[in-house]
């Protein structure tokens, strides 16, 4: 007997193997690919292979002509869920190549790859600071989601947040606090002091994929606004005071929930798709009306970050191919 099996971020399938006499399972396949779908054929089995690359691309941002300069500098097989900026303007990304998610890092051009973090499990985000380039990342153990925090280097790990789903970090411009949503399905804002310790919650009703203003003053994150006609829009609260001081609409088209703020502060940045490729939607903060920004490839967009300077995007884009295919596993 076979069946396929699923382990969680990244959401893989794999094939494994159950011995009619004695029980036994054992795993079939152990690659990079995901399986889904089963049928046997004799003691064959047939099956959907998906395999996954993907890309790491810089592109260069000119805000008078609105256009976008894009070249590929890194790519392997798997999912890059995460990528981010140092200060200095090095690429910072996660990836299992080593076996585990970890953190690496590659110069702009896509050199000097190296491996930062070990043992870190990096899942649902991480953010730099941009003050002394400390990093903060979601790890997730055994089921567990929790904000950890290390150096620049990735060394001296240390535990952040002691909560199960805490995600998503974001430092403030200061590098003295660090946002973040709390909860997979509850969604809420939380503010971490980094001087004291403290935790406070900043809003208390659906609020997700938050975004620090280069002010440190506001966080933008989604709502579904209830109170109006249920539609999604974004939302800004005070990271002071947790008040609700605003939201802005979204485009209808816009259907994903991959935003960033500018570091000018005059507008977030909004993924969205036009068929199998990559665009940006500009909303200004000043109610302006907004802009398509195309240029950034084929793939779907796992993350991105403006870099310090405002002029060049990062992101991670994933293409994924699928073919079916026979397995011929021992059965006893």
């Amino acid at each position: 007997m076979a069946f396929t099996a699923y382990k969680t971020h990244p959401w893989q399938g794999q094939i494994w193997a159950v011995s009619r006499k004695s029980g036994e399972t054992r795993q079939v396949t152990k690659e990079l690919s995901s399986y889904t779908w089963l049928a046997s054929a004799g003691e064959k089995l047939l099956t959907v292979q998906k395999t996954a690359i993907s890309h790491i691309r810089v592109a260069d941002f000119d805000e008078k002509t609105k256009t976008l300069q894009t070249r590929e500098i890194y790519n392997e097989s798997g999912i890059i869920h995460n990528v981010a900026w140092t200060p200095d303007e090095r690429v910072l990304y996660s990836s299992s190549a080593s076996g585990k998610r970890e953190i690496w890092r590659a110069q702009k051009d896509g050199t000097n790859v190296t491996q930062l973090t070990v043992n870190a499990d990096v899942s649902f985000g991480m953010s730099v600071s941009p003050i002394d380039g400390s990093l903060v990342f979601c790890s997730t153990d055994e089921g567990k989601h929790a904000l950890r925090i290390a150096d620049s280097e990735g060394k001296n790990v240390r535990p952040l947040t002691d909560g199960t789903e805490d995600i998503f970090p974001n430092f403030t411009p200061d590098g003295q606090s660090v946002i973040f949503q709390r909860g997979l399905n509850n969604k809420t804002l939380w503010r971490y002091d980094l001087i004291d310790g403290k935790i406070t919650q900043l809003t208390e009703t659906l609020a997700s994929y938050p975004t620090v203003s280069p002010d440190a003053a506001l966080t933008a994150y989604y709502f579904l606004d209830r109170e109006a006609d249920n539609l999604w829009r974004v939302g800004l609260v005070s990271n002071e005071t947790g008040t609700f001081v605003g939201k802005i609409n979204l485009p209808a088209k816009i259907s994903e929930r991959r935003m960033r703020w500018h570091p000018s502060g005059r507008f977030l940045t909004q993924i969205f798709y036009t068929g199998e490729k990559a665009n940006f939607f500009l909303l200004p903060t000043n109610g302006d009306t907004g802009q398509e920004i195309s240029g950034l490839g084929k793939g779907d967009v796992n993350w991105f970050e403006w870099s310090p300077n405002g002029t060049s995007i990062v992101a991670s884009q994933t293409e994924i191919s699928q073919d079916i295919v026979l397995i011929e596993p021992s059965f006893d």
